[in-house]
């Protein structure tokens, strides 16, 4: 039997990649049965997720997730980074603070953390042998399949926040919002859609307006909205599902605003006030003008809760929250001889997001990319905005058993037939790739940027934070 303070020891290490394991046997698992294509005169919608299962498996644990309040957060991109902004905020406030994040970057563990601290071993693996017989008896006696790694991981995080007393827990959507297995949870404080792209459309639907109304499926009664989303027809799907909840619906640029934003070399400085405040030189310990989009939503957000609870922000606090923020494998600096960068965009939208700022700071000859992408993800835009920044590629795969990868010789056709003058290498070991592309940045006084995938970035991570480092630490920055 493991105990939450068992020390750390290769025994438990091993024990640790077993239930990792486990979880990812559950990738696999098929969607729930009735949503699975069939012949039949009735339509049957696309997306094949939804929350029946997870629902059902949360009763019979005894409704954990009723114990926590949430901050709900979705959207195409910028989801994640204003996850962890929300998170130091609300940390900083002196909130115990839950934080599900998704995917995980390098380890299972960091999916669930409370102040910035993922469970301990034992704590991790008391949750997952409790729930194997839950998990066993649903299969068995209900007809909705095989419960999938993601709810369960849900699942096993909701539990964790209510063991752990949180105020507050920030709940990162997997996938679009309405049929996401986080939204089982009943209520939120306040809801949270960073934008609206053109991403996971096999799931989501063909067009904006498709998605947006998915992502908008997250709302909940008298759940504030929060958006950065901008485009009228948009934000029309948006009024039309708040007014069904009663929710006010506050849109970045006309609600609350950001202003004077300047994208530093290690930081994001800006303006920004509501009609609750005006904060005036904000500092971000991240980089990129859009992080401050990113922020100014959990800043308003942060605003939102307060006042529900009649109490007044922290100023000092709130800035010293926002200069806290680490994120992992956004724009992450990792190296300084040669400067490796870190950054897992993995959409057209976040390609160029990233290749925005990368110009601001770097020659177009200055940059070497290590790239690889997952399929379906539109590699001939991302290669393109990547060309407008640097003409030297190492090109590899994404090694992760659950998502199938662009072939790199696929890529080098596409970036052959963008620019012939392109020059290209091709290393099937990701490692093997970034340690050639490392050392011929430091021969050549150049710097290596890592991007195209999150599990990409997240693998080569390892290099400077190793798993079991930050297994043993609790955190995704054993250094601090």
């Amino acid at each position: 039997m493991f105990t939450s303070d068992m020390p750390f020891t290769f025994k438990e290490y091993i024990t640790y990649k077993e239930t990792e394991r486990f979880l990812d046997s559950l990738i696999f698992s098929r969607p729930i049965p009735h949503f699975a294509p069939q012949k039949s005169s009735q339509p049957v919608r696309k997306n094949p997720l939804g929350t029946e299962r997870i629902v059902s498996l949360l009763d019979v644990a005894g409704k954990p997730h009723l114990d926590n309040k949430y901050i709900h957060i979705t959207g195409t991109s910028g989801k994640s980074s204003t996850s962890y902004i929300m998170s130091s905020l609300l940390q900083a406030q002196r909130y115990r603070t839950g934080l599900f994040i998704s995917p995980h970057i390098t380890t299972v563990a960091e999916h669930m953390q409370v102040n910035g601290l993922f469970p301990s071993f034992g704590e991790l693996m008391v949750l997952v042998e409790r729930f194997k017989p839950l998990i066993d008896m649903e299969y068995e006696q209900n007809e909705l399949g095989m419960i999938s790694r993601f709810e369960l991981l849900v699942v096993l995080a909701l539990e964790y926040f209510s063991q752990q007393q949180t105020d507050y827990v920030v709940l990162e959507v997997g996938v679009g919002g309405r049929y996401d297995a986080t939204n089982a949870v009943e209520s939120a404080e306040v809801c949270v859609i960073t934008n609206i792209g053109l991403d996971h459309m096999h799931i989501l639907g063909d067009s904006l307006e498709e998605i947006a109304q998915d992502k908008i499926g997250i709302l909940k009664p008298g759940s504030p909205l929060v958006t950065a989303e901008q485009r009228p027809e948009l934000l029309a799907i948006f009024r039309k599902e708040a007014e069904v909840f009663d929710a006010e619906v506050e849109v970045l640029g006309r609600d609350f605003h950001v202003e004077a934003v300047r994208a530093e070399a290690d930081r994001t400085v800006f303006h920004y006030h509501s009609p609750a405040h005006r904060y005036h030189d904000v500092s971000l310990s991240t980089c990129g003008i859009y992080q401050a989009h990113n922020a100014a939503l959990a800043i308003r957000s942060l605003e939102l809760i307060s006042e529900k609870n009649g109490q007044e922000i922290d100023e000092g606090a709130l800035r010293t929250g926002l200069q806290q923020v680490r994120l992992p494998v956004r724009y992450e600096q990792v190296n300084d001889d040669p400067v490796v960068i870190l950054d897992g965009a993995h959409n057209p939208d976040k390609i160029r997001s990233f290749v925005s700022y990368i110009q601001q700071r770097f020659a177009l000859d200055e940059i070497i990319f290590v790239c690889g992408f997952t399929t379906g993800k539109k590699p001939r835009k991302m290669l393109a905005s990547l060309l407008e920044a640097g003409r030297n590629f190492f090109l590899t795969r994404v090694m992760t058993p659950h998502r199938a990868y662009e072939e790199p010789y696929h890529l080098k056709q596409l970036l052959e037939s963008l620019n012939p003058s392109a020059e290209i290498t091709i290393k099937l070991d990701p490692l093997q790739a970034l340690d050639v592309a490392v050392e011929q940045a430091r021969e050549q006084g150049k710097i290596v940027c890592v991007t195209g995938s999150l599990y990409l970035a997240g693998h080569l991570r390892q290099r400077w934070y190793p798993e079991y480092e930050m297994l043993q630490q609790r955190h995704l920055f054993p250094e601090l």
